[in-house]
């Protein structure tokens, strides 16, 4: 969100104008497979398969089809969210080029302890040595609906009566929400989507892709490959 975001760079860089720019990407295709989900699972979308939320971001910039749980219709514009190259011109239009790092999601995947140096590198900080990294943040699908959106969206009169345990136990948290989310998710990857679906999305975003090679001397050529 903070690279999709129109004002982010700016108050950002009004805030600290030296601040180092860090910023991963994917390829298109897998991205927005993995965002999909992610707002499925946040509940911002209720289109469970990808390419009917692909196919219904025309009538979404018209203001139809929007779930009453989105708080940004703007998220549901998946072109949008992906168009890397709009977005990071952003904050190069802003930030010194020494400030800021692009990495590649697949680099960071397949040379995890070589990226890290980079980043490292990059941010000024000292190698304690880290070799092996585990997997955070990985994917998850929905086990339980209701349960999810309690916990993602709480009624204030959870809240409250949360805030009342605790602050009559002396607790700094109650120590269930790891809990209540392992019944709420599972882990899971995101559903499979046709080959057709994938070189659609490679072809809708090759000049995209163009423009990233150019502006970050690299080779995307990965990219094009559909699996």
């Amino acid at each position: 969100m903070y690279l999709y975001s129109k004002e982010a760079a700016a108050n950002i860089h009004r805030y600290n104008s030296s601040a180092k720019i860090l910023i991963f990407i994917r390829r298109h295709d897998d991205f927005l497979v993995s965002y999909h989900q992610q707002l499925l699972n946040i509940y911002e979308e209720d289109i469970s398969l990808f390419d009917e939320a692909w196919n219904s971001q025309q009538f979404r910039s018209a203001g139809r089809k929007i779930p009453s749980s989105t708080r940004e219709p703007l998220f549901l514009q998946y072109r949008e969210i992906a168009s890397f190259s709009d977005q990071i011109e952003q904050y190069t239009s802003l930030f010194m080029a020494s400030n800021i790092k692009v990495v590649l999601f697949d680099e960071w995947v397949d040379l995890p302890r070589k990226t890290y140096l980079e980043i490292l590198d990059f941010l000024g900080l000292e190698d304690e040595g880290a070799s092996t990294f585990r997997e955070i943040n990985s994917g998850r699908v929905p086990r339980s609906i209701v349960l999810g959106k309690i916990l993602r969206r709480p009624p204030k009169f959870l809240l409250k009566i949360a805030g009342l345990i605790r602050r009559t136990f002396g607790l700094e948290r109650l120590g269930v929400s790891s809990k209540l989310q392992d019944l709420a998710w599972r882990k899971g990857k995101p559903k499979h989507i046709t080959r057709d679906l994938r070189a659609e999305i490679i072809n809708q975003f090759s000049n995209d892709r163009r423009r990233l090679e150019e502006h970050l001397d690299v080779c995307l050529g990965a990219w094009k490959v559909n699996r």
